[in-house]
């Protein structure tokens, strides 16, 4: 029981993890990558470099 939960766990986060990277892929398309979301103000290039998929500057994370 505990080995199908944690199976359907490691699922869930493989499938939340292609959305954001098919997310950042689609701001690439629409150039709008590497922009927070909230304020459209430009994101640190360090931060992009560790999470390609983010989408918030720090200011706008605890928004």
């Amino acid at each position: 029981m505990q080995n199908q939960q944690m199976a359907q766990e490691t699922l869930r986060r493989r499938r939340q993890q292609l959305q954001r990277v098919e997310g950042a892929l689609q701001r690439i398309e629409l150039d709008d990558f590497g922009y927070c979301a909230l304020c459209d103000k430009e994101l640190d290039n360090r931060r992009l470099d560790i999470d390609p998929t983010t989408t918030r500057c720090i200011e706008c994370l605890d928004l």
